[in-house]
């Protein structure tokens, strides 16, 4: 055998090789799979060519029975088309002891969720595609005592808020205000407990978008909904009434409560048609009196 023909042979064996390796690098870059049981951990996007992250969570020990997961930022993780579904990119949650922890995607930086562990203690797995290079995600994973009373939510709880004052809104809420709607994420009811110690707690709507005169309550409200059990407020014309469920485009005046515990229940489905997403657009400042 001549050594030009060994050479090309060995040139091609190179050639195959490094595509080989390309292609290995490509695909260790894209995704990326981590796992943990550490009490307080946190899950980065770690190169800006990822496209997939894979991130398990064990449990640290049988003493932990909930976590907590802190979207520090989530950023252009996919979009909501027209129907409400993701597209491009989600991010969900499986594992946990209820599927109640729905799947999200847009934008949600300083949104939260709690979940519980299955009683065998199995490990819950979050899963992050998307198809954008943009697309940001610091996610801080924090693990809860069983016996917790100060930080553990009861099981129907996605979200809990301590503050005396603050705001809480929707999932995507950043891309409702452009019309797009929040989502699939809001397809089941979302119970949200607020942890506070005072007599009564006002539900101040921000008006971004909506109209006072469409606002409806009471047995009006059939799909999309906030329930606020015993809110009380004052009508366009000056009646003051008290109902549980509020909707339509404009959440209306006020809503004060002093039923206890304070709670505030999301309930959402895909009936509604495009030009009504806006009744989903639900955020809220969170005054005591």
């Amino acid at each position: 055998m001549s050594a030009h023909i060994v050479s090309r042979k060995f040139f091609i064996l190179l050639l195959f090789l490094g595509s080989a390796l390309a292609f290995n690098e490509s695909r260790e870059t894209r995704e990326i799979h981590r796992k943990s049981n550490s009490q307080r951990v946190k899950f980065v996007k770690e190169n800006p060519r990822q496209r997939l992250g894979s991130f398990t969570i064990e449990r640290n020990s049988i003493a932990f029975c909930q976590i907590r997961i802190d979207f520090d930022t989530f950023e252009s993780i996919g979009q909501v088309n027209k129907y409400g579904k993701c597209q491009g990119g989600q991010w969900t949650l499986n594992g946990q002891i209820q599927d109640n922890v729905p799947t999200l995607c847009g934008y949600n930086t300083g949104q939260h969720v709690y979940a519980d562990f299955e009683e065998m203690g199995r490990p819950m797995t979050m899963n992050i595609t998307t198809d954008n290079d943009d697309a940001q995600w610091e996610i801080t994973v924090t693990q809860i005592a069983c016996d917790d009373e100060e930080n553990r939510v009861s099981t129907t709880c996605l979200q809990s808020y301590k503050s005396v004052n603050g705001n809480f809104q929707s999932f995507n809420y950043q891309n409702i205000q452009t019309n797009s709607p929040p989502g699939e994420s809001n397809i089941s009811a979302l119970p949200i407990r607020t942890i506070i110690s005072a007599s009564a707690v006002v539900y101040h709507r921000i008006l971004r978008s909506g109209t006072l005169f469409v606002a409806e309550y009471g047995a009006q409200c059939t799909t999309d909904y906030l329930v606020i059990p015993s809110g009380t407020f004052t009508d366009v014309n000056g009646v003051t009434t008290t109902s549980n469920l509020f909707c339509g485009l404009g959440f209306g005046n006020p809503v004060t409560t002093t039923y206890k515990p304070f709670q505030i229940q999301v309930v959402t489905d895909s009936t509604e048609a495009p030009l009504m997403m806006a009744t989903l657009d639900l955020a809220f400042f969170i005054n005591l009196s």
